[in-house]
């Protein structure tokens, strides 16, 4: 299975994330679950190529990332083995709540 095959580009309903950041996956996951719902790709770059993220640190990063938003944001994951490495499609459906950070914010996706 190639990259180029699975990914689309981002956009208003995909993101990619190249590191494991639980404080950024947080704010993608509050601002779909906010819009029209949408699909976070972890362990790829803004061009699509592996980062190296691995399956402990895609995990522990959500779980974290999970407890900053309130309420919590419902999601599904996926992993996959591509060429160059591997990455986790992450998806969050819009929700009929509004949900914000811990801190406070309030986020909704719009555009890239």
């Amino acid at each position: 299975m190639t990259l180029a095959s699975l990914l689309s580009p981002p956009g208003p309903l995909v993101a990619y994330l190249p590191t494991a950041d639980p404080a950024r996956l947080s704010e993608y996951l509050v601002a779909f679950a906010n819009s029209d719902g949408g699909t976070i790709v972890l362990g790829v770059d803004d061009k699509g190529r592996p980062t190296g993220v691995f399956v402990e640190e895609a995990e522990g990063a959500l779980l974290a990332a999970e407890r900053l938003c309130r309420p919590l944001v419902q999601t599904g994951w996926e992993h996959a083995e591509v060429d160059g490495g591997a990455l986790y499609t992450i998806t969050v459906s819009r929700s009929p709540e509004l949900h914000s950070l811990t801190d406070g914010r309030v986020l909704i996706r719009s555009g890239a």
